[in-house]
């Protein structure tokens, strides 16, 4: 199926529409295309994951994590303060929209503290094998 992301979810995942439906398709930036495979249907929404990139973002930055399999991280594909304005976005859309609020007012947002280029989050998963970073 072919996608353009038009923004992201709050977990870092790139949010397309297909025929009305949409899909959450992990590791892509808004503005990118191309095609991709569904890896999970519900009667809302789908997930995916790329399968070819023929657009990608200029924010896109390179990973440089030692387990790019596990999708634990949602932002590992942008430099810290772009995820941040990323991160804010999602935020500021999602409380717009449930106060049906106008989206255009402008947003303000003040780290916590200094960007060092580490994550402090990540995202564990269960399966029968146990808990840990799996695709």
């Amino acid at each position: 199926m072919r996608y353009t992301i038009e923004c992201l979810a709050k977990g870092g995942e790139g949010i397309t529409r297909v025929d009305g439906k949409t899909y959450f398709i992990s590791r892509t930036l808004p503005g990118e295309s191309g095609e991709f495979r569904v890896t999970e249907e519900k009667k809302g929404f789908g997930r995916g994951v790329v399968v070819k990139c023929d657009r990608v973002s200029h924010f896109r930055v390179k990973d440089h994590c030692p387990v790019r399999a596990c999708s634990g991280c949602g932002f590992r594909h942008v430099s810290p303060e772009v995820a941040l304005a990323f991160k804010a976005k999602a935020v500021h859309d999602n409380i717009c929209r449930q106060a049906h609020v106008d989206s255009g007012v402008p947003v303000t947002y003040w780290p916590v503290r200094v960007l060092d280029g580490t994550r402090r989050r990540i995202r564990i998963h269960l399966s029968r094998q146990g808990a840990g970073l799996f695709i």
